[in-house]
């Protein structure tokens, strides 16, 4: 009976003429202005926030937390990830990539896929640079004094509250691996978009249930610049075009393949990275500050 409709999508669009008879107008989701990229400066303050529990080993010691004693503590000016010398603050060299998902830890979203993921990033590197699995602490020794490799150690972020999570902390716990550390949080509105705007890439498990809308989680990432891996869907191209602002990826070998394709020679030579920042930048460039019709 309405005089005219909205839509997220243009799969809804297309569902709603032909099975209602209802013509709608695609108005695309966008992200609030306080998702934006986070300057050096906030991101430092972040990790200074956020340092203890980023130290904090996960079951058995990895390398997010080997060497990280006291760092994000009011009386030192370095975390894992930044350092402040008088008043300047800089990236470190030999840094982790930051990798964040967000959920709500629900049968919709299998975290299996990034657990796995995960296991073959690790192995992979492993057997790219011929490393025998007895000399993990030599590594982390290395890594912690500053060395810097062709791959670098990924910490996984990811945040939310839900029915599954302790499952998966358990499963996490269970993991011995030697450049990959996981940790899981719940974040403040405050401190959610400034963690997308420090991060270097996103990871989206989002599938729809009507695969007729978009996840909200991504339109947040691409207002922060940041770029994304999510799974593939019916409709899911219409925000994530392929090897512009991000990949697609449908097992979880897809998505190993892509993290050692993204991070090699990071920070500084990883350019398949810089590109698909630079296509989240122009989208969130284009943002304007509200939503419309969030639809999962």
């Amino acid at each position: 009976m309405a005089h005219g409709a909205l839509c997220v999508t243009r799969a809804m669009q297309h569902e709603l003429t032909q099975n209602w008879g209802i013509k709608a107008a695609v108005l695309y989701d966008q992200p609030p202005e306080f998702f934006h990229p986070a300057s050096l400066e906030e991101k430092h303050k972040l990790f200074c926030r956020l340092g203890e529990h980023i130290g904090e080993s996960q079951g058995v010691r990895d390398c997010a937390s080997h060497g990280a004693v006291g760092m994000g503590s009011p009386n030192l000016n370095e975390t894992l990830f930044t350092a402040m010398v008088t008043d300047d603050i800089f990236l470190k060299p030999n840094r982790p990539a930051l990798v964040v998902s967000s959920t709500s830890w629900t049968a919709d979203e299998d975290f299996g896929i990034l657990l796995e993921a995960a296991v073959m990033y690790d192995r992979r590197v492993a057997a790219i640079l011929n490393e025998d699995d007895s000399n993990v602490e030599v590594l982390w020794n290395e890594m912690s004094a500053g060395k810097q490799c062709l791959y670098p150690r990924l910490l996984f972020i990811i945040t939310g509250k839900g029915p599954e999570k302790e499952k998966y902390e358990e499963k996490i716990r269970r993991l011995h691996l030697k450049r990959v550390a996981f940790r899981t949080m719940w974040l403040s509105a405050e401190d959610y978009p400034l963690l997308l705007g420090s991060a270097d890439l996103g990871v989206c498990l989002h599938t729809s249930s009507s695969g007729l809308d978009l996840p909200m989680k991504v339109v947040d990432m691409f207002g922060c610049g940041l770029p994304v891996c999510a799974v593939a869907y019916s409709c899911i191209k219409e925000l994530v075009k392929i090897e512009k602002n991000g990949l697609l990826f449908s097992s979880s070998s897809e998505l190993a393949d892509e993290l050692l394709m993204l991070f090699k020679g990071f920070p500084e030579e990883c350019d398949a990275l810089k590109l698909l920042r630079n296509g989240a930048l122009e989208i969130g460039f284009f943002k304007v500050g509200h939503r419309v019709g969030r639809a999962c």
